[in-house]
């Protein structure tokens, strides 16, 4: 399967902002990125943006995700930040 089809062949439509929080999850290969380091890749450093408008992305970029058929766990990792889980790997922080 395509990285960027879903199972149903549709691809979700995104915004910037999700596509930079799927990069930057992605990027970290399955170790946990910060939220620092989230809203400085996703959102640039000075914005001011906290942990409750990085959650509310998430959920959207889920919802999307689980509308498309696209298979993507996205896991919190408390007080930290969050990663995409792969079956079978323990939370590691980057």
């Amino acid at each position: 399967m395509s990285p960027h089809r879903s199972h149903g062949g549709r691809i979700p439509e995104l915004t910037a902002q999700e596509i930079g929080l799927l990069g930057c999850l992605a990027g970290h290969g399955g170790s946990v990125a910060s939220y620092r380091e989230l809203v400085q890749d996703v959102w640039g450093a000075s914005c001011g943006v906290d942990t409750t408008v990085i959650h509310s992305a998430v959920r959207r970029l889920r919802r999307k995700l689980e509308k498309a058929g696209v298979d993507i766990g996205i896991e919190s990792v408390r007080g930290y930040g969050l990663r995409i889980a792969y079956e079978g790997q323990q939370p590691s922080v980057s």
